[in-house]
């Protein structure tokens, strides 16, 4: 068959292949067109992936490289993929079907008069080119759906009377053949029509909505052709601008590219945003872009496509560098702009891998960085393995690393990233690239005077992020930020916006309720005053003679000359507006604010005895110790699951209520706060690693959990606590990852007897960080049954 590609922009590696393989099959006075739009009579476009001219219709082809099983329902089909996803397509036959008629309605109004008078049926078809096998079928769409593998051979008369369903049209271009839709005169008067109008345009790729006007010119070019990336604009508004990064895992060579390699690399930059989302919500809406594909990691193509929403006025730093004329302060507060989230980063557990200015973004309207292309970062994650070996085939960094070069057994996440801001920043300070080695690694070169507007204040802090010796350089880029502040003013140096953007937040927050006069002060119970915290706490009821707990921290409010400060206070309000649109196992809150008296939080009070006293109880028994533990991992995880942490877990702050048998627990002091809007921690249960408040609150349970359980003579008990002492260390100072092995470990303590049961411990390092907050490698417990004969 003679095949015309109107527009390979326009069609995804796997319809390429199938339409070569249909050009190579079918006959060859068949012609078919791939790739293009359609518009039709009233100037709506069409998608089309193919359309041949058979010997007595044209078929509409649209290819679909599914796998997994197809269900057809009605008007929609349900796809499960291989590994159990179950994805909503609307049918694509009903969705071809009105292709089919508006090109008929096309057809009629231009071409049936010149093709002499010749009416030429649309038949929509779907052609699996993939490995998806339909499980049920409808009458409606059966019949037009078929697998390339079949499709193929329609050239044969007798096979294409089996699979093309049959009308009048053979009989009619059996008495007329030159009439025929493949006859070559038919054929020259459509790609006359074609070529002379409007009604066939080149189809450019789109991705969740995101058209690619030009493949062959990528606006960055990712190593060794295994991905490039583009910018998209939105099919409804040219402004709505996004990064669309399309793979070639066909370009790696020497590896293979399965499923699970493409989901593993491709789906990457998705899960360590996924994962910082969690962890630090805030962290990824501030300096991450958004990712607006929707892709299953057991159905993608070899030519997959992330998309990535980009802000308005938003540029590449390395362009943004080439043309703007910065001043020394402007350099020294981007310098801190690029710090300020991979600190962020770090402080967490992730870390990049090959930042440059290439993989950075400069969002104008806030004058912040944001981050992209996290394809080689590392992070705690527990799906997937390790991508040490393949870091420096997908590496985008011009910089030659010390432990590249040496060879190191073992490199380190944060130290990869410290030496590559120490070149990237290199950059931004002294206007000029460090020279890439012949051999060896980059290296540290004093900048000309004329070029240093620093006057050599920085040479020691660069020289110190560039240490060839990993142990000498700074540890992370939260060290770098501290640092750098010591030798310049990075005071004030925060944009009017951001500050504005805070304030303007924080505004929603307001209130004109006075809390003294509105929850008035309880004259059976004293108020108590913090002077260091400036926190006046009273109890009083409300409207509705409800028992309450009233905060009120004088020196919380907003302060357009301090912007932590203000910052802080928008992240105390934001807490409580989470916790107060959702079921948390906290007293309720009944109103929270700020106004002229400054912050305020009104609780509920709430009876119960607090775990320290119940602890000195001397009939708990095993049963109730394993409830009030259960409890507290249940509550503590219901606060992780909304991004909230308490930061300040001890027995003082956990409420134990007992009603008929059954118990509850409540977290108390969740929304405090010191003089400076800090969160208030304490060094009992906590390690002495300084980690997050979530990392805390992980080490704060395993702890409790042990107490809760000591003294308690059940043989249960014993092996919960021996499994604790296992999973803190041998120093009782690593931070365990989540409390699911905890809660797992008290589940089958509580059902198999200890002296049935053997613990068996794998250890990774794969999936672990050097961050203090992970020090510790995953203990994982496999408990086997001896007398069942497992092993």
């Amino acid at each position: 068959m003679e095949l015309i590609i109107v527009s390979s922009e326009g069609l995804m590696k796997s319809e390429h292949e199938a339409a070569i393989l249909l050009r190579d099959s079918l006959p060859q006075h068949w012609c078919g067109y791939a790739g293009f739009l359609m518009t039709d009579t009233r100037g709506k476009t069409i998608e089309i992936d193919m359309l041949i001219f058979a010997e007595d219709r044209v078929l509409l082809v649209e290819l679909k490289n599914w796998a997994g099983t197809i269900e057809m329902d009605d008007r929609d089909w349900y796809q499960t993929t291989p590994k159990g996803n179950v994805i909503k397509h609307k049918s694509p036959i009903e969705i071809k079907r009105n292709h089919a008629q508006r090109i008929k309605t096309l057809f009629k109004r231009d071409l049936e008069r010149r093709w002499g008078g010749a009416f030429f049926e649309v038949q929509p078809m779907v052609v699996l080119c993939g490995d998806a096998k339909v499980t049920r079928s409808t009458p409606t769409d059966a019949p037009m759906v078929v697998h390339i593998d079949d499709f193929k051979n329609i050239g044969d008369k007798e096979v294409y009377k089996g699979i093309i369903p049959q009308d009048k049209a053979s009989y009619y271009f059996e008495k007329k053949p030159s009439l025929r839709p493949c006859n070559q005169n038919q054929l020259k008067i459509f790609d006359e029509w074609r070529r002379g109008g409007k009604a066939i345009q080149k189809r450019y790729r789109v991705e969740a909505g995101y058209v690619i006007p030009e493949l062959n010119e990528p606006a960055f070019r990712g190593p060794k052709g295994v991905y490039n990336e583009h910018l998209g604009e939105h099919v409804r508004d040219p402004e709505d601008r996004a990064l669309v990064r399309i793979w070639n895992f066909n370009n790696l060579h020497n590896i293979d590219t399965s499923m699970s390699l493409r989901a593993f690399l491709g789906l990457r930059e998705e899960r360590a945003i996924r994962y910082i989302q969690k962890i630090n919500r805030q962290l990824s809406n501030d300096y991450l872009l958004d990712f607006k594909h929707d892709l299953n990691e057991d159905s993608l193509a070899v030519d997959m496509a992330e998309v990535y929403a980009l802000p308005q006025l938003v540029e590449r730093l390395d362009d943004y560098l080439n043309t703007a004329s910065l001043t020394a302060d402007e350099r020294l507060a981007m310098i801190r702009s690029v710090l300020t989230p991979i600190a962020a980063m770090h402080a967490i557990g992730v870390y990049h891998r090959d930042l440059s200015t290439t993989r950075l973004w400069w969002d104008k309207t806030r004058g912040a960085v944001l981050v992209s292309g996290l394809v080689s970062s590392k992070f705690p994650d527990m799906g997937n393995v390790s991508l040490t070996d393949l870091r420096q085939e997908l590496s985008c960094s011009r910089v030659e690393l010390p432990e590249d070069a040496l060879g190191a057994v073992e490199v380190r996440g944060q130290t990869i990233d410290v030496f590559q801001l120490g070149a990237l920043m290199y950059e931004i300070a002294y206007r000029t690239k460090l020279p890439k080695p012949s051999n060896g690694w980059t290296e540290w070169i004093t900048p000309p005077p004329e070029s240093d507007p620093f006057d050599g204040r920085l040479h020691s802090w660069f020289q110190k992020a560039l240490e060839p010796e990993i142990n000498n350089r700074f540890e992370n880029a939260g060290q770098m930020l501290e640092e750098l502040a010591k030798r310049v003013n990075l005071q004030n140096m925060d944009t009017n916006e951001d500050k504005q953007r805070v304030l303007d937040e924080l505004t929603s927050f307001g209130t004109q309720v006075i809390p003294m006069m509105m929850f008035l002060q309880d004259p059976n119970y004293p108020p108590e005053q913090d002077v260091i915290r400036q926190r006046l706490s009273y109890r009083s009821r409300t409207a509705d003679g409800a028992a309450c707990v009233v905060r009120i921290f004088m020196a919380a409010r907003p302060n357009p000359d301090n912007h932590g400060q203000s910052i802080r206070l928008l992240h105390f309000l934001n807490r409580c507006k989470v916790a107060s649109n959702n079921v948390v196992p906290v007293p309720k809150l009944i109103d929270f604010g700020h106004g002229m008296n400054g912050t305020h939080v009104v609780q509920e009070y709430v009876e119960g005895i607090n775990l320290e006293n119940w602890l000195k109880r001397k009939n708990n028994s095993y049963e109730h110790r394993y409830q009030v533990a259960d409890e507290i991992i249940r509550a503590v995880n219901k606060m992780h699951d909304l991004d909230l942490s308490h930061g300040d877990l001890k027995p003082e702050n956990i409420l134990v209520q007992e009603t008929e048998g059954c118990i509850n627990v409540l977290l108390l002091d969740m929304f405090d706060m010191d003089f400076s809007g800090l969160s208030p921690s304490n060094s009992m249960y906590a390690p002495k690693a300084d980690v997050s408040s979530s990392a805390r609150d992980r080490y704060a349970v395993y702890l409790l959990v042990d107490e809760v359980f000591g003294g308690c003579s059940h043989k249960g008990a014993s092996k919960i606590r021996s499994e604790i002492k296992n999973a803190l260390g041998s120093d009782l100072q690593s931070v365990p990852r989540d409390l699911e092995l905890l809660r797992r470990t008290m589940s089958i303590a509580n059902e198999v007897e200890p002296e049935t049961v053997a613990s068996i411990y794998f250890y990774s390092s794969d999936i672990v960080d050097d961050d203090q907050e992970f020090m510790m490698d995953l203990r994982i417990p496999i408990y086997l049954n001896i007398h069942s004969g497992f092993i």
